[in-house]
């Protein structure tokens, strides 16, 4: 199986506790998943107030995390499942004044730090067991 290319991530903190932020710029929602939502112990608004046809979407929550010094504005549909326990999109992004740079794997952030993230993500492969010939 060939290697992943990964999405932009990075962490931040929210409480005193890591999390890790997957970008996605093709989202225009911003998501998070419930047991994530939980954890952090955020505020969740039910879904039927926001969005009565959408089955999967719990509700919506409003937080803020940080990243040395910057605060990062964050507003979510809360989601069961979810690749990841957070995926940024593009409000998120623009809110906050983010860059990704796909070519140098490279996220922009608004104090002009930046943060790398890897080009691939290896997926493990069963290895071929060898048997000596006789």
């Amino acid at each position: 199986m060939a290697p992943t290319r990964p999405a932009p991530r990075f962490d931040a903190f929210h409480n005193r506790r890591t999390v890790t932020i997957c970008l996605s710029s093709g989202a225009e929602f911003n998501k998070i998943r419930a047991d994530e939502a939980v954890r952090l112990g955020l505020c969740i608004t039910p879904h039927n107030t926001i969005f009565p046809r959408q089955a999967d979407i719990l509700g919506v929550c409003a937080t803020t995390f940080h990243r040395q010094a910057i605060t990062l504005k964050f507003t979510a549909l809360v989601v069961k499942e979810l690749a990841s326990p957070i995926v940024a999109g593009s409000s998120f992004l623009e809110e906050n004044a983010l860059t990704i740079n796909f070519a140098q794997r490279q996220i922009g952030f608004p104090d002009g730090t930046t943060s790398h993230y890897p080009p691939t993500l290896q997926q493990l492969q069963p290895q071929k067991q060898h048997t000596p010939s006789k």
